[in-house]
């Protein structure tokens, strides 16, 4: 996420302009949290309907299909990366390396491994800011 928030800031440098990530906003994340309570706040259409209001299209709240990115995040520089990661990014005992470079690698990845894919990237790059601190604002 923080990749992303850098590359929004970058396209608006010297613009007049803020950028913000509100699910990086540790106040959002905390009103979410609460308002959900223990059993969260339903499905997508129950979240999307409580954030947007009447502001979108219901057809677009409780759309049924699903955005999928990974044939465009887990691409071959993704891949080589996932071949050459030294395993060492995260605690032994709690992640298999093999078993993440094997989920990284197969034919098609499991959404639930790019986030640890990005982390592993970021440790080995030596830059990982891995999320905004208060205040932050691009």
């Amino acid at each position: 996420m923080a990749g992303i928030c850098a590359s929004i800031a970058a396209a608006f440098d010297g613009r007049d302009v803020v950028t913000l990530h509100p699910l990086l906003d540790r106040g959002v994340l905390a009103a979410l949290a609460r308002a959900g309570g223990r059993r969260g706040l339903g499905d997508r259409a129950a979240i999307m309907g409580l954030l947007a209001g009447d502001d979108l299209d219901p057809q677009v709240v409780t759309r049924s299909s699903k955005a999928h990115f990974l044939s465009a995040y887990l691409r071959e520089r993704s891949r080589e990366f996932a071949r050459q990661w030294d395993g060492t990014s995260f605690h032994p005992e709690l992640v298999d390396p093999e078993v993440l470079r094997a989920a990284w690698l197969a034919r098609i990845p499991r959404g639930s491994a790019a986030l640890a894919l990005q982390a592993a990237w970021l440790a080995c790059d030596g830059s990982a800011e891995l999320e905004q601190t208060p205040g932050h604002r691009g």
